[in-house]
């Protein structure tokens, strides 16, 4: 049995709760769940499902409504994904504009070729390590991969044009 002032107090607790879920203008609803600890892919294969089994049962049930998968958990992973994606291209053009750099600051085509293939054999090292480590490019080590790219470079370009001067 409840008192009349504990069904108030739920009471009051599901309207407050209500209007969280609620638009202002009361003409939608919104639903949350927690992920936890998934991957970018798995956020989004998630959302993909939940599109096409479950939301067109619901889109009969309320035509006018349209359901929408959206959240933290959702942008995170399509950022953290369209990162990875372009992460690889960005590498490249980097790699080839620093190489067009190193080769004006050296003007020595054998120095170039010895500064090119060091650095790529160190970023082939680095890629390689955390393939048989098992680190997957996210968006920690796309900025772990870009320190390292610049650290690489400026290292190489002071340590041939120190030997280039002696």
């Amino acid at each position: 049995k409840t008192n009349n002032k504990n069904s108030l107090d739920i009471l009051e607790v599901y309207r407050n709760n209500m209007q969280q879920l609620l638009s202002a203008r009361g003409n939608s609803i919104r639903f949350g769940c927690r992920l936890i600890a998934l991957k970018p892919k798995q956020v989004l294969a998630l959302q993909q499902r939940l599109q096409q089994q479950l939301f067109p049962k619901y889109q009969k049930r309320f035509p006018a409504q349209t359901i929408y998968a959206t959240g933290y958990s959702v942008l995170i992973s399509e950022t953290s994904l369209g990162i990875e994606t372009t992460q690889y291209q960005s590498l490249v053009l980097s790699t080839l504009l620093i190489a067009i750099l190193i080769g004006v600051v050296l003007r020595s085509p054998r120095l170039w070729l010895l500064a090119i293939l060091t650095n790529i054999a160190t970023l082939l090292s680095f890629f390689n390590s955390m393939a048989w480590l098992g680190i997957s490019l996210n968006l920690y080590t796309v900025v772990l991969v870009a320190a390292i790219v610049g650290i690489m470079v400026d290292n190489t370009l002071h340590f041939l044009v120190h030997y280039q001067h002696q």
